[in-house]
C-alpha cells in the first residue's frame, strides 16, 4: 500500500535534514530555508483542511465555498432570467463610464472624515490619515432587471396592483483600496464584495402628477457582503472575529435596508400618500412555522466515552427576521418539542427562507447542514398545512449564527 503523497513528503524532508547534519554538522542559511520553509509550506497544503479552523484560507473547503459562491450568483441570475428578467448592458456602459467620476466623488467624501477621525484620537491626531482612498476600476454591474406588479395603500385602503416594483440583481466586485494611517499602525479594507437583488418598488400609482405616489428601495433578502481586510484589519479576519465583524455588518444592512426595512420617500404631495405606509407597509400574509426534529446529524464534538457527538439547534431566517431553537444537548437524533414554533411577517412571496442547522459551541458554533433555499411561495406549495421533511445540504459556512 502507497504511503500518502504528504508523509512521503515528510519522510524525504527528515531524511535529507539528518543526511545534511551527519555530513556537514551545520546548515548554511540556504539549507534552513529549502530544509525548513520548503516543507512548512507543503505541510500547510497537505494539511490545509485542519489548519483552515485557524487560517480559513488555502484550504480546499474554503475553494469549494467560493466556487459555491460562484454558482449560486449566476443561478440567482439565470432564475431571474427565466421569470422575464431583462438585460441592463446599457445602463452599465453608462455607470462604467461615470465611474470615474463617481469614485473620485466619494473618495473626497471619504476623506473629509479624517477631521472627525482626528478628533477622537487621543495622541498624536494631526497624523492620522487616509494614506490611501481608492473605490478601484471595478464600476457597479447591475442586471437582470424582472418587473413585477405588486399591492399598494392610498388613502388608507389597500389598492390591489396599485404599485410596481423593478427587482434588480447588483454586483460590486470591487478593487478597493482604503487605508487610515496611525503613527501605529494601519488598518484598511482591500477588497469589498456585494451580491443581491435590490427591489425598487413605486407605488400607489395615482392619477395626478406625477402619477407615482411614493418610492422605496429596498432587499427582500440579505445580501451576499465580503470583507477583506488589512494592516491591523487583519485580525479581523481570524475565526471567532471575523463571525463577529461580519454579523455587525450583516445586522447593519438588516436594520437599514432588508425586508421590512427600507429606504422610502414620497413623490407626490397628494394627502392620500403616508410616507408611513411607504416605510412600514402592512405585510402580505403571516408564516407559520415549526420545527420538529434532525436526524442523523455529525457530531463534532469529542467524547472521551463513546462516538462524537453534537449540540445542535436550528436557525430560520427570513428578511431582516432571526429565530432560532432552543439547543439539545449532546444529542444528533433531536426532537424539539416546546419554543419550536415561530410566526413570520411575509412582505414579499419572493422572500427566502434560510433554514441552517449549528452545533453549539463555547467560541464558535459548527454548522451542520443547511436546507436549500427557496422562496416563501416555493415553500409554502411543497410543505402546504402538513409536516415535511428536508434533506439537509452541504454546510453552509458562509452564514455565520448570531
Amino acid at each position: 500500500m502507497a504511503l500518502p503523497s504528504h508523509k512521503v513528503a515528510i519522510s524525504a524532508w527528515v531524511a535529507a535534514l539528518v543526511g545534511l547534519g551527519w555530513r556537514n554538522g551545520t546548515k548554511s542559511v540556504l539549507s534552513v530555508m529549502f530544509l525548513g520553509i520548503a516543507p512548512a509550506f507543503g505541510i500547510m497544503l497537505a494539511f490545509s483542511n485542519k489548519f483552515s479552523k485557524i487560517t480559513g484560507q488555502f484550504s480546499q473547503k474554503a475553494l469549494d465555498d467560493a466556487r459555491a459562491k460562484v454558482v449560486r450568483l449566476e443561478k440567482g441570475k439565470k432564475t431571474m432570467y427565466r421569470e422575464g428578467g431583462e438585460s441592463m448592458d446599457w445602463f452599465n456602459f453608462l455607470i462604467e463610464h461615470l465611474w470615474p467620476h463617481i469614485a473620485k466623488y466619494a473618495e473626497n467624501i471619504i476623506r473629509g472624515y479624517e477631521s472627525t477621525v482626528q478628533k477622537y484620537m487621543p495622541l498624536a491626531s494631526s497624523s492620522v490619515h487616509f494614506s490611501s482612498c481608492s473605490l478601484g476600476k471595478k464600476s457597479l454591474q447591475f442586471g437582470p432587471v424582472v418587473p413585477r406588479v405588486v399591492d399598494a395603500v392610498f388613502n388608507d385602503q389597500r389598492i390591489t396592483d396599485g404599485g410596481v416594483e423593478l427587482d434588480v440583481h447588483i454586483s460590486y466586485n470591487s478593487d478597493v483600496d482604503i487605508v487610515l494611517s496611525t503613527p501605529i499602525a494601519k488598518v484598511g479594507i482591500a477588497d469589498l464584495s456585494i451580491n443581491g437583488t435590490m427591489s425598487i418598488v413605486f407605488r400607489p400609482l395615482i392619477s395626478k402628477s406625477p402619477f407615482i405616489g411614493g418610492m422605496e428601495i429596498l432587499f427582500n433578502n440579505p445580501p451576499e457582503v465580503e470583507i477583506d481586510f488589512k494592516g491591523i484589519g487583519n485580525i479581523a479576519d481570524m475565526p471567532g472575529i471575523y463571525s463577529a465583524v461580519r454579523r455587525a455588518i450583516d445586522d447593519a444592512i438588516a436594520g437599514m435596508m432588508v425586508a421590512p426595512n427600507r429606504m422610502a420617500f414620497a413623490i407626490s404631495g397628494d394627502e392620500g400618500v403616508d410616507l408611513a405606509r411607504l416605510k412600514n407597509p402592512p405585510p402580505v400574509g403571516l408564516l407559520k412555522l415549526t420545527i420538529i426534529k434532525a436526524e442523523n446529524l455529525e457530531g463534532t464534538d469529542f467524547n472521551f466515552f463513546g462516538t462524537k457527538t453534537s449540540d445542535p439547534y436550528v436557525e430560520v431566517k427570513l428578511g431582516a427576521e432571526k429565530w432560532r431553537t432552543p439547543t439539545i444537548s449532546k444529542n444528533c437524533n433531536p426532537v424539539w418539542k416546546k419554543d419550536n414554533t415561530h410566526y413570520f411577517f411575509v412582505f414579499s412571496t419572493q422572500q427566502l427562507i434560510y433554514i441552517d442547522t449549528f452545533d453549539e459551541d463555547r467560541f464558535t458554533d459548527d454548522p451542520l447542514g443547511s436546507v436549500a433555499r427557496m422562496s416563501v411561495k416555493e415553500f409554502v406549495e411543497a410543505v402546504g398545512d402538513s409536516s415535511t421533511a428536508f434533506p439537509l445540504g452541504p454546510k453552509n459556512t458562509s452564514e455565520k449564527p448570531p
